[in-house]
């Protein structure tokens, strides 16, 4: 990701908005898949575009045998990510 804005600096200037967008079709998805209305969601992606663009930020898998991530959790349970 961070290549692709360096090769073409104009994304820069559109990344917060396409953020938005794809957050708020994850939103509508995460709704149809976890049968919670929007609403129990946080409305606006918690992660900051350095988050986004930090290599080292995004989530490792458990080692418990869950399904669950330890950064995003943990991420989560101190940003309140699902109300």
């Amino acid at each position: 990701m961070e290549d692709l804005l360096e090769d073409s600096p104009s994304l820069k200037d559109t990344f917060s908005q396409k953020v938005s967008t794809a957050y708020q079709r994850a939103l509508i998805k995460a709704e149809l898949e976890t049968g919670l209305v929007k609403s129990n969601f946080l409305q606006h992606c918690p992660f900051s575009e350095d988050n986004i663009l930090d290599p080292n930020f995004w989530p490792m898998p458990a080692h418990d045998g869950s399904d669950t991530y330890m950064g995003i959790r943990n991420y989560c349970d101190r940003k309140s990510c699902v109300r």
